[in-house]
């Protein structure tokens, strides 16, 4: 558990990708030997898969790669455009949202069967909160497109109002555009501009002081956690204390594990067997 959540933390820190694949990439390879994590995502318009950052131990690069989704994309595939070479081994995780494939998140080591079944375990897991990344990342992004679309139309808006059209054909189409400008600035409002996201709370002791508009976040992180701890319930067989239990395994007091179940609602001892 804690593994899942320090990693979960950096990943979903802010609406800057690249900062958080290369504060996840840092704080995974002290746990398992990764030496690339690439974030692509799946532009079902363009029939392709864009790579979008890419994180290696010389740093982050933000990319717009392409390749087609005709094909499959594998790390092995990416590695061939990007130079990592051929003899490695990968973890590729499918980001999902809604039923939809929003794109994939690929960590990659250096040499054959360096990353196995145990690693696996580890890295997967990563995947719901890389999904509220990217998912925050290319909604900022739009927000970001529509607020240069809204500023170009108010320089084009104030050009015409300054020329000072006098007849009613100039003063019907600055009408015009001025309905459209205020219509355009109103929808990105209430998408909630460029702050809009989901963020990690930084500890539990600072999650109560948060302001208001973070309480999205922390329901979207609290949904990936829920879900890590019911997936290690039913391994264990839902059983949470003892050896092999929920609690050894996620490296927690049995308490402190059922104080969470608690909070999240996942139910445990005899709601567990009757579910």
């Amino acid at each position: 558990m804690t593994f899942f959540r320090k990693a979960t933390l950096r990943i979903c820190s802010g609406l800057d990708l690249g900062s958080a694949a290369g504060s996840c990439l840092e704080y995974v390879r002290e746990h398992v030997p990764v030496d690339h994590l690439l974030i692509t995502y799946d532009h079902q318009e363009e029939g392709v898969e864009r790579a979008l950052v890419w994180a290696s131990a010389r740093g982050v690069e933000l990319l717009d790669l392409a390749l087609p989704r005709s094909e499959e994309v594998t790390a092995l595939r990416w590695g061939e455009v990007l130079g990592w070479g051929g003899d490695v081994s990968s973890v590729s995780v499918s980001l999902v949202e809604s039923g939809w494939r929003l794109g994939a998140v690929h960590f990659v080591a250096a040499g054959l069967e360096r990353l196995g079944a145990l690693q696996t375990q580890l890295l997967e897991p990563l995947g719901g909160a890389f999904t509220i990344a990217l998912s925050n990342y290319m909604r900022h992004m739009d927000t970001l497109a529509q607020q240069q679309q809204l500023a170009e139309e108010n320089r084009r808006l104030r050009a015409t109002l300054k020329e000072g059209p006098s007849d009613g054909a100039g003063q019907a189409e600055a009408l015009r555009a001025l309905e459209q400008t205020l219509t355009r600035a109103l929808s990105l409002c209430r998408v909630g501009g460029p702050g809009a996201g989901s963020e990690a709370p930084q500890d539990d002791e600072a999650a109560g002081a948060r302001p208001a508009e973070a309480a999205a976040g922390e329901l979207r992180l609290a949904e990936v956690m829920t879900r890590h701890i019911r997936r290690v319930l039913k391994q264990t067989g839902g059983r949470v204390e003892g050896a092999g239990g929920a609690a050894e395994l996620l490296g927690l007091n049995p308490s402190t594990l059922r104080k969470r179940m608690r909070k999240h609602g996942v139910p445990f001892g005899r709601s567990t067997r009757a579910s």
